[in-house]
């Protein structure tokens, strides 16, 4: 019996830099408009999740406030999708992920280039008035100090439930 080889055809992709990518977001924004990304990593997690989150972003102009989201560039170039968590002497910001525990900064006024103002998450359209924004922005950024035992907690939770389904599904199929 002769074997026939498939060949998998890959759709054509134009990759471009992240740099340059938005590098041209933040131009379009500056020129008063709003631009729409996808979220990538995991350090916003799990208010923000990659491969499922957009978020719209827009000029700073009236400024950054803490808890706010806020796309910044770090002096090595690369951009940053982070919470701000505490402003010394109104132009120094500290930076933090959700899923994180470690606090970046000093950030410097002019590194930030945009903040978030709108989240489209499974095609819904989130805004400020939605309580897990609130809660990540109010609450979750004074839990810094303990966010690492909470997220251990919440992984075990996880691990537990996932169990518990695997098992539910085979005593179902005895």
């Amino acid at each position: 019996m002769e074997e026939k080889q498939v060949t998998r055809l890959e759709p054509h992709f134009k990759y471009v830099d992240t740099g340059q990518y938005l590098t041209a977001i933040c131009q379009i924004l500056k020129d008063g408009k709003t631009a729409v990304i996808p979220v990538s990593g995991g350090s916003m997690m799990p208010f923000l999740v990659s491969d499922r989150d957009f978020v719209m972003l827009s000029d700073i102009g009236d400024g950054i406030r803490k808890g706010d989201i806020a796309l910044y560039q770090r002096r090595n170039g690369q951009f940053i999708l982070h919470r701000v968590c505490k402003i010394k002497k109104k132009k120094l910001y500290y930076m933090i992920g959700d899923a994180q525990n470690v606090i970046e900064g000093p950030i410097m006024e002019e590194q930030i280039r945009a903040k978030v103002v709108k989240i489209m998450r499974n095609g819904i359209w989130i805004s400020k008035t939605c309580f897990w924004w609130w809660f990540f922005e109010v609450i979750w950024i004074r839990l810094i100090p303990v966010r690492k035992y909470i997220w251990r907690g919440y992984q075990l939770w996880k691990t537990i439930w996932r169990r518990l389904e695997r098992k539910n599904e085979n005593e179902g199929r005895i």
